[in-house]
């Protein structure tokens, strides 16, 4: 019997996005190696939550174009309890249109 394949997004800092394709959830050494590092999960609201480097800030890793509030890489998913799941096809379509090519974050005056 094979796993159930899940599909993650990955925002990298400079806003690209990348589907991350797993069978069965991901490890988390492989969530490890997404984020460069030690992970934290973060709940984005009832249906998405993100792990992300819990060091982001005090590695000086750049900040998110996306989450400007995380420094590195951000990987987008379902908190299942104990499980973080992939996203469906209908959510993962949202957020890349929402994410995608053409977002643009307003940035504050200085």
């Amino acid at each position: 019997m094979s796993a159930a394949r899940h599909t993650y997004l990955l925002i990298h800092p400079d806003g690209r996005l990348e589907r991350v394709i797993s069978e069965g959830p991901l490890a988390l050494e492989r969530m490890q190696a997404l984020v460069g590092g030690h992970i934290e999960h973060v709940l984005m609201g009832p249906l998405l939550a993100a792990m992300v480097n819990e060091e982001g800030l005090l590695l000086e890793l750049p900040r998110n174009r996306v989450f400007r509030c995380i420094a590195g890489p951000v990987v987008l998913g379902r908190d299942e309890g104990e499980e973080f799941a992939g996203l469906p096809e209908e959510q993962l379509a949202l957020l890349e249109q929402a994410y995608g090519p053409d977002f643009t974050r307003e940035e504050p005056n200085q």
